[in-house]
């Protein structure tokens, strides 16, 4: 295990920003860390980076206490940018990589490989305030994987990449996953979350409310309709048994009241492709778990 978690709080003021957030993180994954804006994800990601200490509760870093040792082998990525604009990037690189334990020769080898994977090699002796938002989360991104760290923290990592960019980016990650490296993804876009993470952690109010494989989530959450296709449009004379609430796409017909038995009517006529029980969309589930969890 990677990361665990055991009842961590922590307090600002009246405000309990984490309310007793137990978890834990194995490597070779990519986890989502979601909540709606002020759930306490960023406060929970500055406590096991070791920016923030817990005021009660436990962390474990590879099975140790967190400590400030541990956090020079955590890649973390913050949302805002971070980096020293008056510094030449590759030099702001190379001291960054030095900081998380590598020698002054791999750090400079080690910068070169990855200016020349982002296309970036052509700013190495640029100041770092001279490039654009893109590039500078480009630059934070490298010093962030580039020591090959075995926890990583995303925070909204591809803020301000364009496609092609964003495509490196995701790439970086699956290569890291598959490398044994634990991921930590936070972002808001659940489009993103629901194509890479295999589990899924959703913040509240302080309080953990999700915690599981994406695919058992989906299909715990599934309604009953299901989508049925057909070969051709159903003929004219079709009649549909007993009191079906159906709605036609094409060939495709979502059935909400009675499935088995227009399958049943349909699959006599063998016109039947596909007849799938439809499951919500990870933003479907976010948005009804944020306004039913009471505060």
């Amino acid at each position: 295990m990677i990361l665990e978690t055991i009842q961590v709080f922590k307090r600002f003021g009246e405000k309990r920003a984490v309310d007793g957030l137990s978890l834990s993180v194995d490597g070779g994954k990519i986890y989502g860390l979601l909540g709606p804006n002020g759930a306490g994800k960023t406060t929970f990601i500055r406590m096991i980076t070791f920016i923030t200490l817990p005021d009660s509760g436990q962390i474990f870093f590879e099975g140790r206490p967190l400590d400030a040792a541990a956090q020079r082998r955590i890649g973390y990525l913050p949302e805002e940018r971070g980096l020293y604009k008056k510094m030449k990037v590759g030099e702001h690189l190379e001291y960054l990589l030095r900081l998380k334990g590598m020698n002054k020769t791999t750090a400079r080898t080690q910068t070169h490989l990855m200016l020349e994977r982002f296309a970036l090699a052509d700013t190495r002796n640029k100041k770092v305030g001279e490039l654009s938002k893109g590039m500078q989360q480009k630059v934070q991104f490298i010093a962030t994987v580039a020591h090959k760290p075995p926890l990583v923290v995303l925070d909204e990592p591809f803020s301000g990449l364009d496609p092609i960019n964003a495509q490196i980016v995701e790439e970086m990650m699956i290569e890291l996953k598959n490398e044994g490296a634990a991921v930590l993804f936070s972002t808001h876009r659940m489009e993103q979350a629901e194509r890479f993470c295999e589990h899924i952690f959703m913040i509240k109010d302080g309080k953990l409310v999700i915690d599981g494989p994406i695919r058992e989530l989906l299909m715990r959450h599934a309604q009953p309709i299901f989508d049925l296709e057909t070969e051709t449009k159903l003929p004219p004379e079709f009649s549909f048994p007993g009191e079906i609430s159906r709605h036609a796409y094409g060939g495709t017909w979502r059935v909400e009241d009675n499935p088995a038995a227009l399958y049943q009517a349909v699959s006599d006529k063998q016109l039947v492709i596909k007849f799938v029980r439809k499951a919500p969309s990870l933003r479907e589930i976010f948005i009804a778990t944020a306004k039913e969890i009471p505060a």
